[in-house]
């Protein structure tokens, strides 16, 4: 089982693969944390969109948020 201790998400926008809480639940099975908020101790943003306009997606790269896809995310989980 993957030990995702400490580790912070931020999801933006819809998974193909499963609903955002389902991946948020999943998240927090697993010992991660989940953000509602964009902030400096954010390690993960995950996206399907990266390159969108939306506030949250330019204030986490302002703060060097490492942008990850649905497909990374779901590496992780493995």
């Amino acid at each position: 089982m993957t030990d995702l201790s400490l580790i912070k998400f931020f999801f933006a926008g819809e998974l193909g693969s499963m609903s955002t809480q389902e991946a948020k639940t999943k998240v927090i099975e697993k010992g991660g944390i989940i953000r509602e908020e964009i902030s400096n101790d954010l390690w993960y943003l995950v996206t399907n969109n990266p390159t969108s306009k939306i506030p949250e997606l330019k204030k986490a790269r302002d703060l060097g948020v490492l942008f990850i896809n649905e497909d990374e995310f779901l590496q992780m989980l493995k």
